[in-house]
């Protein structure tokens, strides 16, 4: 793999901010490149994971097994993201499998060479312990969000998130509905359901994947807690 086109990817990455070009020409030999097609995966439950994977583009999702065979989607990481940094440096197997909810492609960054960016680049280990603490705050936003809000707050949060991460108030959804459900741990008549009533009251149009939000205003205010009833009698 050239230098120019690792160096092209590599800035893209979050981990790799500001790092040296003399460091991403030490690593640029030892990135592993790979193409996942849509449902394929990268990872698999309980494999000891041995790497850093950074997604170039594409989508992957990062999925809970079950008993019971409904998977739990817990996590999506897009372009410019990395996944498998806290497994690998806990060496724990995988509690998740990882796989591509779209074409997707990969570069991985061995064991060995994370752990020779860790002794010698500080603007590395920066960039890692950033990117850790958002992935942290991003977790427990989702766990709020699953213990504290109805399925129409989950929905509006999650629509107003995306138009977010995409710069713009039209977007794709990034996953099929039922898998958008899922992720929201509601089932796929509620989300159609919400989508009803969040488009008759005109917040949103739907047509197939594409959503457009009219009203940031309207989504936001179902996101308030309900003001607290006064029971006590004068």
């Amino acid at each position: 793999m050239d230098f120019d086109t690792v160096t092209g990817v590599l800035q893209n990455q979050r981990l790799f901010k500001d790092v040296s070009t003399s460091e991403l020409r030490c690593i640029a030999p030892e990135l592993i490149r790979t193409e996942l097609r849509r449902g394929e995966h990268l990872r698999k439950t309980y494999e000891l994971n041995d790497a850093i994977d950074l997604v170039v583009f594409g989508l992957v999702q990062l999925v809970l097994p079950s008993d019971q065979g409904a998977h739990r989607i817990m996590e999506l990481i897009r372009p410019g993201q990395s996944l498998g940094e806290v497994m690998w440096m806990r060496s724990k197997p995988l509690p998740f499998c990882a796989v591509a909810a779209e074409p997707t492609l990969i570069y991985r960054l061995p064991a060995s060479t994370v752990s020779w960016l860790m002794r010698t680049s500080l603007t590395f280990n920066r960039n890692l312990a950033e990117g850790l603490a958002d992935r942290m705050a991003g977790l427990m936003h989702n766990i709020e969000r699953l213990s504290m809000q109805n399925a129409t707050q989950r929905v509006a949060d999650y629509l107003l998130q995306s138009a977010e991460m995409q710069g713009s108030d039209r977007f794709r959804l990034e996953l099929k509905k039922h898998l958008t459900a899922s992720f929201l741990d509601i089932s796929a008549e509620t989300l159609s359901r919400v989508f009803h009533h969040l488009m008759r009251d005109r917040m949103i149009q739907v047509n197939g994947s594409e959503i457009a939000i009219l009203s940031k205003e309207g989504l936001a205010r179902l996101l308030q807690p309900a003001p607290m009833q006064n029971t006590m009698r004068a």
